[in-house]
């Protein structure tokens, strides 16, 4: 990797059907450029090149296939995912807003990112801590509804969905999308507001960018 590319890690959470998996694909095939491959495999990360303002990076993107039901009969599945989580520097919590019960499942998997986070404050954000130095690890998630196409089979609605993001600790925005949309704007915008850090929330009207994700650094 080229030293003057930024690497931007994230896992995805949400129960199993909401989209994690094709979200994935969907933005590696929007970030797929001439000269790099796209990598089929779903069942691995997805790291993709591209150029945010001007500025080249690499979204490594992987998703978790742990859900709640599943994580509550296997003691070695809650292990995994949570080594999993301390490599991982930001999240995405996912859902369906065709499945209320997928929605409901937003604050459990909010809660074990959490946990996991408070229990191993060695491992930071940008990268392992020099010793008996303060841990600056913050949890930063964006919150995504997925299927929107679908609208006229809805159970979750907007206002309730932002109504969690403006509740949930660490959730710097929440955006809704499909597989049948441009899913990479979604991580553009998410790694335009990672970056800048100082959004205030009297700003938030002049863009759209600053209306989804103007919570960050509040």
């Amino acid at each position: 990797m080229d030293e003057s590319e930024e690497t931007w890690d994230l896992m995805i959470f949400g129960d199993r059907g909401v989209g994690k998996s094709s979200f994935r694909l969907k933005v590696s095939m929007e970030h797929s450029n001439d000269g790099f491959e796209i990598n089929p495999r779903i069942e691995g990360p997805v790291d993709r090149r591209v150029v945010i303002e001007g500025r080249p990076c690499v979204l490594w993107i992987d998703e978790s296939l742990w859900t709640s039901h599943y994580a509550l009969t296997s003691e070695r599945c809650l292990g995994d995912i949570a080594e999993m989580i301390r490599r991982y520097r930001y999240f995405i919590l996912m859902y369906d807003i065709t499945s209320v019960e997928s929605f409901d499942s937003i604050d459990f998997h909010h809660r074990f990112i959490k946990e996991v986070i408070q229990k191993y404050p060695d491992v930071n954000c940008s990268g392992p801590q020099p010793p008996h130095e303060p841990s600056t690890k913050k949890l930063r998630f964006l919150l995504i509804g997925m299927k929107s196409d679908l609208t006229d089979r809805r159970q979750v609605s907007r206002s309730q969905a932002e109504s969690l993001a403006n509740t949930l600790e660490g959730c710097i925005g929440f955006v809704e999308t499909s597989v049948k949309q441009d899913a990479s704007q979604s991580m553009h915008d998410f790694i335009r507001a990672l970056r800048s850090g100082s959004m205030q929330r009297s700003d938030r009207s002049n863009t759209w960018l600053k209306k989804v994700f103007g919570r960050l650094g509040t």
